[in-house]
């Protein structure tokens, strides 16, 4: 076995292939460099009174007050836009964490998911390609998984779904497909930011011809959509006559390689310069397209989808969003260094 792990797919390149893969990460990475720089965009980046906001919620919610009629006087009451049916998040995720005893019970059920996630993560890569690489994965989930470990990391549902998409990851790498369902719905239920990968597993089951997981899918994104569409009524039916939109904006923002930077610093990161996760972005995208096989093709579609609508959706202070896909990053940097290697070698081979 390779010191750095198996042999990846850059090891097939043509020395020509392999100098253009360089040459192509090295424009991406000095793109990121340049959009991680100073004064690159004057936007914002703090996020508006969140956390508050989801504390007095399940505060009032344990006090028997109904969900909706709470949101309607908090979400005005702090200055939050209520046009936008987005702003008034689905009950689940807040309901659950009210129907807990305390905070410290949520937070212990997030970190039971957490350490869920890295203990599935890493025996699905014992199994496949050995133990080489298991420490050095088992050291970057710890980048973007440590976010569900700080004191307020339970209160957003983005940490909740990134967690159980990473499991879900996770259970199908180990060929445990039901299991895999169930984690990306209920990431789904609790945060809408998970549709696009239950999307692409739909795809993924159809191009698979797994008929009966299709319809499982379908009847899964049936009943969700269900849900959402409850969850939309009910939110008409209590929007203040006078709702306000966010001022002069649109989730579609555009923000481009900046936005994506901030996002994608969710966890240990947003302790170092945004240049930091420029490089880290870089080697985790080339990392995420190194192992071969099924699973691995799920996991670098997931990245990619994400990563593309994070240039165009979201506002920037919006960037915790990037919890829903920074545990899969850390998958992807786990093979930064054996791709490194090959694409060297393939470099050396001869023409």
């Amino acid at each position: 076995m390779e010191t750095l792990g198996t042999v990846t797919r850059y090891r097939r390149l043509s020395r020509a292939r392999a100098f253009g893969v360089i040459l192509l990460a090295a424009a991406a990475l000095a793109a990121c460099l340049a959009a991680a720089a100073p004064g690159a965009s004057r936007e914002p980046q703090a996020s508006p009174a969140d956390v508050p906001l989801y504390k007095r919620v399940v505060e009032r919610l344990r006090g028997g007050e109904a969900y909706y009629e709470v949101l309607r006087s908090e979400l005005p009451a702090r200055r939050f836009a209520t046009r936008s049916v987005f702003n008034w998040r689905t009950p689940l995720h807040l309901e659950l964490i009210a129907q807990l005893a305390d905070a410290d019970r949520a937070r212990g059920v997030l970190a039971t998911l957490a350490l869920a996630a890295v203990a599935l993560s890493s025996l699905a890569l014992v199994r496949t390609y050995g133990v080489a690489l298991a420490p050095l994965q088992f050291a970057l989930l710890v980048i973007p998984l440590s976010a569900a470990l700080v004191p307020v990391g339970y209160l957003f549902s983005e940490m909740w779904a990134g967690v159980l998409i990473a499991i879900s990851i996770a259970c199908y790498s180990l060929h445990w497909r039901r299991t895999g369902l169930a984690a990306a719905f209920a990431g789904l239920f609790l945060r809408e930011l998970a549709l696009p990968y239950v999307g692409l597993c739909l795809i993924f089951s159809l191009c698979e011809r797994r008929r009966a997981e299709c319809w499982l899918w379908l009847a899964g994104a049936g009943a969700w959509a269900l849900y959402f569409a409850l969850h939309y009524a009910a939110v008409v039916a209590h929007m203040p006559p006078t709702a306000e939109a966010i001022a002069g904006r649109s989730w579609l923002h555009f923000g481009g390689l900046h936005f994506l930077l901030i996002t994608s610093r969710v966890g240990l990161l947003l302790a170092f310069p945004l240049t930091v996760t420029a490089v880290y972005l870089l080697l985790a995208v080339l990392g995420v397209l190194a192992p071969t096989g099924p699973a691995s093709t799920r996991l670098a579609a997931t990245v990619a989808v994400y990563l593309l609508s994070f240039t165009v959706v979201g506002l920037p202070f919006n960037f915790y969003w990037g919890g829903v896909y920074c545990p899969l990053l850390a998958l992807g940097a786990t093979w930064a260094l054996p791709a490194c290697r090959d694409l060297l070698r393939a470099i050396r081979s001869p023409l």
